[in-house]
């Protein structure tokens, strides 16, 4: 009977008699909370946190940390003739003189207003070389008409109206931080009126890169293009100081100084490595009032003095 009654009496005391005389009884524990405080003189365990679920996680699956996104970019080639070194018959498929390539500046001539342009791009080492390189351009993207730039980038044009990457010799370029989608595609020279699209080209970032086809005459808003010849339509030359604008500001301020020097020179119309009388009959008379119909890229026509 006394047997009986001591397991009775322990049955009654619970955990307490489990302590031992003396120690505290720990209050019960919850799923997903902290432990109790450990009894004086003992570490206290450490907080249990629960692990950060990336948005999205499904209850009760177990969650992965989140991934930093890939960065996204597109690819475009272009097809594209500047007036100012339109020949005819050349031969195969070039419609371009490269007089220029003894000349080419190592790095991009666009850092400097009105372009702005911030890239480091230069050619790679004996690229001139192995390609027919006409000039560098600034090609851009932009998500509307009238929206800015997205995105820039300086590539090389190639005797035959192509592109080609200065840094991986890869036909046409590959902008940076942008998602692939659909974009007007803008083309700036230094000397000659920009360009863009008639409509938006679908980009991705894969190879071969899609085509922006400005030789076609199909381009953004009216007369933007200039009549070659052969079923050809070319960027307009003789916006020798980059306003958006043939008038008599290219003449005075850039033609007229540079006239007689050599070398790579924006009074150079033709591109033929020297700034000649033809560059101002040829080519800077006849496109007087001629405006880039990008929009953001222009100022008023002025009365010119020819």
């Amino acid at each position: 009977m006394t047997r009986w009654l001591v397991l009775l009496a322990a049955l009654v005391a619970g955990p307490a008699a489990a302590q031992g005389p003396g120690l505290p009884v720990p209050p019960p524990q919850w799923p997903g909370t902290d432990p109790a405080p450990a009894p004086p003189g003992l570490p206290a365990p450490p907080p249990q946190v629960p692990p950060t679920l990336p948005p999205g996680t499904p209850p009760g699956l177990p969650g992965t940390p989140p991934q930093a996104p890939s960065p996204s970019a597109v690819r475009v080639d272009l097809r594209v003739i500047l007036q100012g070194a339109y020949a005819a018959g050349l031969g195969g498929s070039a419609h371009m003189r490269t007089d220029l390539a003894a000349v080419l500046p190592a790095t991009h001539p666009y850092g400097a207003a009105p372009w702005s342009h911030a890239g480091a791009e230069a050619l790679a080492d004996g690229l001139l070389e192995r390609h027919d390189v006409v000039d560098w351009l600034l090609v851009c993207v932009r998500a509307t008409a009238a929206g800015p730039d997205t995105a820039c980038r300086a590539a090389l044009l190639r005797a035959d109206g192509s592109l080609l990457d200065a840094a991986t010799e890869q036909s046409g370029t590959r902008l940076g931080g942008v998602t692939p989608g659909a974009y007007f595609v803008v083309v700036r020279h230094r000397n000659h009126l920009a360009a863009m699209t008639a409509a938006p080209v679908a980009l991705g970032d894969a190879l071969p890169a899609a085509v922006a086809d400005l030789t076609t005459g199909a381009a953004f808003g009216t007369n933007a293009l200039t009549t070659l010849g052969g079923g050809l339509f070319g960027l307009v030359a003789a916006d020798a100081d980059g306003d958006g604008v043939v008038d008599v500001s290219d003449r005075t301020t850039v033609w007229r100084p540079l006239a007689g020097g050599e070398g790579y020179l924006s009074g150079d119309l033709d591109l033929d490595g020297r700034v000649l009388a033809d560059d101002r009959q040829r080519l800077w008379l006849p496109n007087v009032g001629r405006t880039t119909q990008v929009p953001d890229a222009s100022l008023a026509p002025v009365a010119a003095d020819r």
